[in-house]
């Protein structure tokens, strides 16, 4: 329809017209005295809309507030035969346009009215209401058309924004969840220094539609609580048009926000636009990064991401063992996919997992989410290590696929989990995940820990003490763990019988069951033995691993058991008892950090005979080819060789290297045959490899 939209003085002829257009919609918009439209025309505050033949089809009468800086509409009105047309929207532009260098515009609409719909429809937002004057006290609510301008309210919200690292806009679902739950890891206090949760302008529309009013106030008042992103209006509509076709055909009016909401964070240079529609983040996620580069996430990726952000060293994927192999904490987006392949191996089901991984990446404060991949095969196992309890490490959910390296890796990620409950001063480990594996089951015997009340425990203790003080911090133990006092009753009995009776076998086991713990005073025997980097690096080194092309073979890297073949010259070491390793420079001299005790292991048992038996007994283990198992021997198959099976080693973070070696055995050189050493030599040099 062709109309044009001026402006009036008290002189035009137009201005009975408005008058007359006002009086007959006087039900709507209230009765104005015929003074008052004059005083606005005088003022030029009345905008008529009229065709090429100078019919008036509809006016907007507004006035100016000076004190607050802001235009106000009294009146917008359309001819009832010219309404649909667009011309309530043509009148507000050319308002827009006038008021520019004014903070906004501003309105109140009864509650009741249709035209409700129509104000946030074209830029206004819900901002406030209040009780009418009439009799019925109708409730009225005030809608805002911002006009960017700076405001001492915006330039704080813009403060806020630019000091921190991250700025995310939350949609309204998201809103209403931090709403409801106040608790929600998003509000936690360790995101605030990092992270602007900020909302949109259209983002009170969506307030306005709730149906109760208390509870519409109460939103309202905590919506204030949030920065609210600067965006020019223009910008917003143009990049409304721009993603439009990213949605339906036909929007409803929720839908409609949801474009309005993500043009807003477009706008507004955003980092995040956080929602928990999966069908938005699924069919727009990519296209959005692509185009605008806003990535669109849901709540718990956020907070991965931003925990990434804050521990990016700790996020890099180690590589375990030196192997193709990774260990990594899980990231944005691949809760559904691991979700999807270790439900099969649980039996639990794949949406409660995946909930339940949601749950987790959540709190990163409290919670570790890993998963172990391999190059050629992908994930091997998922497992989460909680700290909610300053004195126990939790494991909730350990989880690995079937296949030959399962049994191998069920029982070294329950070692590295305990490595990584001593690393965080906790005392005790369980294992409550439900849905565990009957080969998880195993390991979990296998490897000193105790079923109590369908959780499998485990205590630790680090370092090296002498077993009157292990004897006291037990005690200790039972009064702090009460609840656990059956499994400390048990650990206590086996080890006041290894101490009163000096069994070597009872000993050593009280040290795997309260592992890493070593006994000063047990008179376990110990031993330094010397071993090629080349040799070490399978066995167990990985970090001399990360020195070769290929990594270490994970199959072997992975076995809390090996083997180690030698000449049986020396007979050394016998079993049970334990082996600092030393390794030694090589023959080829390429490594580095070598010359030096690296690891500590318990030796499990010491067979002499000729290879041929040696190799076929001990097959499944160790990294020796027949030809190796041979050179051991010195080509001669009928020469006996020594052969000791070995568990638990741990790596040492310090690596005693030659010189301080010597200075602790009072050797002149570097041990060239295995050696063995006093209890006293062996707790200092253990003690300095795992000191923090």
């Amino acid at each position: 329809m062709d109309v044009s939209v001026i402006e009036i003085d008290e002189e035009s002829l137009y201005l009975q017209d408005v008058i007359k257009l006002g009086d007959a919609n006087k039900d709507t918009l209230g009765l104005l005295p015929r003074a008052a439209y004059t005083e606005a025309a005088r003022h030029r505050n009345i905008l008529v809309a009229h065709t090429p033949e100078g019919q008036c089809v509809g006016y907007l009468l507004y006035r100016i507030v000076k004190t607050k800086h802001r235009a106000a509409i009294t009146h917008l009105c359309v001819d009832e035969h010219h309404r649909g047309n667009g011309l309530g929207r043509k009148l507000i532009e050319h308002l827009v346009k006038i008021t520019k260098d004014l903070l906004g515009i501003s309105l109140y609409c009864k509650r009741s009215y249709e035209s409700n719909s129509f104000w946030p429809h074209i830029g206004f937002q819900y901002s406030w209401e209040k009780p009418g004057r009439g009799k019925e006290r109708a409730t009225l609510t005030h809608y805002w058309y911002d006009h960017n301008q700076p405001s001492l309210i915006k330039l704080a919200d813009r403060a806020e924004i630019e000091s921190k690292t991250v700025q995310a806009v939350i949609d309204a679902n998201i809103f209403v969840y931090l709403y409801e739950n106040s608790d929600h890891p998003l509000l936690a206090d360790w995101l605030m220094e990092d992270l602007a949760l900020c909302i949109t302008p259209e983002l009170y529309n969506e307030i306005n539609r709730d149906d109760s009013g208390e509870r519409r106030r109460a939103m309202l008042r905590y919506a204030r609580t949030f920065p609210e992103v600067a965006a020019d209006q223009t910008q917003v509509e143009k990049i409304t048009e721009l993603i439009r076709p990213h949605f339906p055909l036909q929007l409803d009016t929720r839908t409609r926000s949801d474009l309005k909401q993500l043009a807003y964070a477009i706008a507004s240079e955003a980092d995040f636009f956080v929602t928990n529609d999966r069908n938005l983040i699924d069919k727009l996620g990519e296209v959005i990064y692509d185009e605008y580069g806003l990535s669109i996430v849901a709540d718990d990726d956020l907070i991965v991401y931003l925990d990434e952000l804050m521990k990016e060293a700790a996020y890099q994927p180690r590589r375990l063992a030196g192997t193709p192999i990774t260990i990594a904490r899980v990231s944005i987006g691949q809760s559904d996919v691991l979700a999807e392949i270790f439900h099969r191996y649980s039996g639990e089901k794949k949406s409660r997992l995946r909930a339940r991984l949601s749950d987790y990446l959540a709190y990163p404060r409290t919670h570790d989410t890993f998963v172990i991949t391999a190059q050629d095969q992908g994930p091997l196992a998922l497992v989460v290590l909680e700290y909610k309890d300053s004195r126990i490490l939790e494991i909730p959910l350990m989880r690995v696929i079937g296949g030959s390296l399962s049994p191998a890796l069920e029982s070294r990620l329950l070692f590295w989990a305990v490595a990584q409950a001593v690393e965080r001063n906790r005392d005790l480990t369980k294992v409550t995940d439900a849905y565990l594996s009957d080969g998880m089951l195993r390991a979990l015997a296998e490897n000193s820990f105790t079923e109590y009340s369908g959780t499998w425990m485990k205590f630790n203790l680090n370092g090296v003490h002498d077993t009157t003080t292990v004897a006291e911090l037990l005690r200790e133990y039972a009064i702090t763990y009460a609840q656990e006092s059956s499994l400390l009753e048990q650990v206590q009995t086996k080890f006041e019988e290894a101490t009163a009776e000096q069994n070597l076998t009872k000993l050593i086991a009280i040290e795997k069951a309260l592992w890493p713990l070593k006994l000063a005073d047990a008179n376990i025997p110990t031993y330094i033995v010397p071993i090629q980097p080349t040799w070490a690096m399978d066995l167990f080194d990985y970090e001399l691993g990360r020195q070769t092309l290929f990594g270490s073979d994970p199959s072997l890297i992975f076995k809390m058991e090996n083997v180690y073949y030698r000449s049986s010259r020396t007979k050394l070491p016998t079993s049970p008892s334990r082996v600092l390793w030393y390794v030694s420079q090589g023959s080829s001299g390429r490594y580095y950090d070598v010359m030096a005790v690296r690891a500590c292991s318990y030796v499990e048992e010491t067979v002499v005979g000729r290879p041929k038996e040696l190799f076929q007994e001990f097959s499944t283990l160790g990294v020796y080819r027949w030809q190796n198992v041979v050179a051991a021997a010195e080509g001669d198959l009928n020469r006996e060789i020594l052969a000791f099976r070995f568990s638990r080693t741990e790596l040492f973070k310090n690596p005693i290297y030659l010189d301080g070696l010597k200075q602790i055995t009072g050797q002149r050189s570097a041990p060239f045959s295995p050696r063995a050493i006093d209890s006293d030599i062996f707790a200092e040099i253990y003690a300095r490899g795992i000191a923090k």
